[in-house]
């Protein structure tokens, strides 16, 4: 591996263990062990903000990753606190029956329902983060959770032309993105429990992918907004996120370790398209969208979509895609530089997005983006691991 792609993919995870944890851990846990949406450009959490549940999850998801790789001495307790929160706040009876009535979309900062709504979204990284409690905390009991929710989401959720609608009460366009979700978390609970009733939630959202969400003509383009019954939503089924599809380019991958049924995707072509339609001309910056004729229809560039490309190349390149790897170094090096060097706000923050001359869009640092960029350093950990071992 060139020296200069091993010393950037340290610099990372250097900065995610020795800056960006410990600002969250010292500015973005309230007294009562909640997780701020946002601090400011100061580093103070900005406490008036209705709390969203997907974001307390993947603050969950962030200290459970630390704990379980001993990144920080403070991230076991925090992550078992947090996982425990979860479970007892959000309705679940733990005994694996049929009367949870499903989880609010946002709490008030005082704890009370603030958005009753059921969203999809939202339900996946409660699975994801039932899959961290499973590991750390409570197998039977994060079990049971996982099966009300699933039950709760084919009795009320179940969409009949497939997969389930996007929230209560429904709403139209139709959404990819809180289905690929749903796919990581049943991954992830796959993997963890090996029981195969998620592992068969997964094989039913890879042929969704396959049949609904990519479009039918080659070469791979991954369709975002639809109607009820998945064809392509008159208004926006011409957008394109190439974020997205890096993401799924990683969470198929994953999909091949567990040896489930063959998804028949060629994930290098479905890197290479992300990357024609995404990147940005010197290969530096995944842009926010484009159409179905490769136009661009966003130039911004928010964060995830480059902490996708990362894992997406780095995965790739484990199996000898070298373009993979050298696109993987490429935005890395620029995420380091615009989004948490240059125009973060603090030491160990970031901004959301960049707009279409590199400028950044906001001054503040949002929670939710932390996810991301831990489960790039999780990649980079393992990659330069095995590198390591090689020599």
């Amino acid at each position: 591996m060139n020296r200069d792609v091993k010393t950037s993919f340290k610099r990372f995870l250097t900065w995610c263990k020795t800056e960006a944890l410990p600002l969250w851990i010292d500015k973005g846990i309230s007294k009562e062990g909640r997780f701020w949406e946002r601090l400011d450009r100061n580093g103070r959490p900005i406490t008036d903000l209705a709390q969203r549940v997907y974001v307390q999850c993947r603050q969950c998801l962030v200290f459970s990753e630390a704990a379980i790789r001993k990144w920080h001495p403070s991230s076991e307790e925090i992550a078992i606190n947090g996982l425990n929160a979860i479970v007892s706040s959000l309705g679940f009876t733990t005994l694996g029956n049929t009367k949870f009535e499903g989880v609010p979309y946002s709490l008030k900062p005082n704890g009370e329902i603030n958005d009753p709504r059921s969203d999809l979204y939202t339900y996946g990284f409660v699975l994801l983060t039932l899959a961290q409690y499973i590991k750390l905390v409570d197998e039977d009991k994060g079990i049971a959770c996982a099966d009300e929710l699933t039950h709760f989401l084919d009795s009320y959720m179940s969409s009949d032309f497939g997969g389930w609608v996007e929230s209560l009460p429904i709403t139209i366009p139709r959404r990819q993105n809180p289905h690929m979700h749903l796919f990581e978390a049943m991954l992830a609970m796959y993997e963890c429990t090996g029981l195969d009733r998620f592992g068969e939630y997964a094989d039913k959202l890879v042929e969704l992918f396959r049949y609904r969400f990519l479009h039918p003509q080659r070469p791979y383009k991954l369709v975002e907004f639809f109607d009820h019954d998945w064809s392509a939503d008159q208004q926006s089924g011409h957008i394109i996120e190439p974020g997205h599809m890096f993401e799924w380019v990683w969470l198929l991958k994953w999909y091949e370790r567990l040896n489930r049924k063959q998804h028949s995707i060629d994930l290098n072509e479905l890197f290479d398209q992300a990357a024609k339609l995404g990147l940005s001309g010197d290969k530096t910056r995944v842009i926010n969208s484009a159409d179905l004729h490769g136009n661009i229809v966003n130039r911004g560039s928010r964060y995830w979509p480059q902490t996708e490309a990362v894992k997406a190349g780095l995965i790739l390149g484990q199996g000898g895609n070298q373009q993979g790897l050298e696109i993987a170094s490429s935005v890395l090096n620029s995420l380091l530089e615009s989004f948490l060097g240059r125009n973060a706000p603090i030491r160990g923050g970031w901004v959301d997005g960049l707009d279409h001359n590199g400028e950044p869009v906001d001054d503040f640092n949002s929670a939710s983006a932390f996810y991301h960029y831990v489960g790039v350093a999780a990649e980079l950990d393992d990659f330069l691991s095995i590198h390591e071992e090689k020599g």
